[in-house]
C-alpha cells in the first residue's frame, strides 16, 4: 500500500484493488505473497539449477540451515499486507464480512517422483534440471515450511487460508501429467540460464492454473476458513478438504525403513 509501481504501465496493486472495489462488487480477494521476498525463490532456484548444470553438488546444504529463519522473517510482512488489504477494502466501504480474503499457499513445482513416469524423457528434455535430493528437500521441507508460515499469518489476521502445498503432488515437472513448466532456456542467449529465465520457469502451466481455479471455486462455495486442495486420487481433478494438511493427515513412519505413509489424523 502506497509503494512504488512494480511495472511502469500499471497501478500499484492496492490502488488497482481500491478502484475495482468501488466500481464492482468484490466477493473474494486472493493474496499470494512472499515467495519472491525473503525466501528469494527465484535466486535460489537459479543457483540450484546452475549447480546442477556445473556439477557443483546439491544446493540443499547451502540453503536448508537458514530456510526457517527466512520464513520467520517473512510472516510479519505478510501479516501487514493482509492488514493493509483489509484497510483498502474498508476505505472502499466494505465490512470485513462482506467478502472473503484468501491467503493462498503455493505448491512445489518439483518433486522426486518423476522417475515413476513410464515415459520419462530425461531431465534435459522435460526441464527438470536439479539434483534429485534438492527436489526432495524442495517438496518435502522448503515448501511445507513456507506453507506453515502462511498459515500462521492467516490465523493471526483472520484471513481464510488455502493450503496448496500438495496441489501439484503427482503433477510436478517431468511427471506424466505435469501441471508446472520445467526450465525455460532462451537458446538465443548462450551460456548458463540467467535468473530471468529461471523466473519464467517452474510456474503453473494451463492445467496448473485450472487446478488453482478449481480449488478457489470449491473454497468459495464451501464457506471454510481453512482448507487444503490436492488431486489425491490422481484423477486430474483437485479436491478440497477441510483444515490444512498438517491437521488433516499425519505421516506414519516405518521405524525400520524410514518410509512414510499418510493416514487420517484422527486415526
Amino acid at each position: 500500500v502506497g509503494g512504488s509501481k512494480q511495472y511502469a504501465d500499471e497501478l500499484v496493486q492496492s490502488d488497482s484493488l481500491a478502484i475495482k472495489a468501488r466500481n464492482t462488487r468484490i466477493k473474494m480477494v486472493l493474496l499470494v505473497a512472499g515467495a519472491n521476498d525473503d525466501l528469494q525463490f527465484g535466486p535460489v532456484m537459479t543457483d540450484c539449477v546452475t549447480r546442477y548444470l556445473l556439477s557443483q553438488g546439491a544446493c540443499e546444504p547451502k540453503y536448508a540451515p537458514g530456510w526457517q529463519a527466512r520464513v520467520d522473517g517473512l510472516v510479519p510482512k505478510v501479516e501487514q499486507t493482509v492488514r493493509d488489504l483489509k484497510g483498502v477494502m474498508r476505505d472502499a466501504g466494505y465490512a470485513d464480512g462482506d467478502y472473503k480474503l484468501v491467503l493462498m499457499g503455493y505448491p512445489s513445482p518439483i518433486g522426486p517422483d518423476f522417475r515413476d513416469n513410464p515415459n520419462f524423457p530425461g531431465k534435459l528434455v522435460c526441464g527438470g534440471m536439479g539434483y534429485d535430493s534438492d527436489t526432495v528437500w524442495g517438496r518435502n521441507t522448503a515448501v511445507p515450511a513456507f506453507e506453515r508460515g502462511m498459515r500462521k499469518a492467516a490465523a493471526s489476521t483472520g484471513a481464510t487460508y488455502l493450503d496448496n502445498s500438495r496441489l501439484f503432488h503427482g503433477h510436478e515437472v517431468c511427471t506424466e501429467d505435469p501441471w508446472a513448466r520445467g526450465l525455460y532456456i532462451d537458446l538465443s542467449k548462450p551460456g548458463l540460464p540467467d535468473e530471468n529465465s529461471v523466473r519464467q520457469s517452474f510456474h503453473p502451466n494451463a492445467r496448473g492454473h485450472a487446478a488453482f481455479a478449481s480449488c478457489l471455486t470449491q473454497l468459495y462455495a464451501s464457506g471454510l476458513r481453512e482448507a487444503s486442495c490436492a488431486d489425491v486420487n490422481s484423477t486430474g481433478q483437485p479436491v478440497l478438504f477441510p483444515l490444512a494438511w498438517d491437521d488433516a493427515y499425519r505421516p506414519l513412519r516405518n521405524g525400520a525403513t524410514g518410509n512414510c505413509l499418510d493416514v487420517d489424523a484422527a486415526t
